[in-house]
């Protein structure tokens, strides 16, 4: 299994590995990819499956409510979909870089609290 530091070569995709940086990060909290789905909004866990197999790179929103819902530095979770996707760049570096609305602070806010 590859150690997280180490990036993966295109030749030798990570779920054949193994999972990847960015599944590890789900399963290591016990979660489902339609829980992770279904607290994210979105009706299939297709999308997260694809995330993690590196099929689509989530959107730097998707990456921050990932981050908020994992428990993890924002960077950490960048550092894990980008070791996910070796050699693709990001637009957004930092939270800070990325427009926040009303609407995504209260998701943010939501995706923090404890599930019952």
């Amino acid at each position: 299994m590859l150690a997280m530091s180490e990036a993966p070569t295109p030749s030798s995709p990570l779920w054949q590995d193994g999972p990847s940086p960015l599944a590890r990060l789900r399963i290591e909290r016990r979660l489902t990819q339609q829980a992770v789905a279904n607290r994210l909004g979105m009706s299939s866990n297709q999308v997260v499956s694809q995330w993690e197999r590196g099929c689509n790179v989530p959107l730097p929103s998707n990456q921050q409510a990932l981050a908020v819902l994992y428990g993890v530095p924002y960077e950490e979770l960048h550092e894990a979909v980008m070791q996910t996707f070796p050699g693709r760049q990001s637009r957004y570096l930092t939270p800070l870089d990325m427009p926040t609305t009303a609407r995504r602070a209260a998701k943010l806010r939501y995706l923090a609290e404890p599930q019952s």
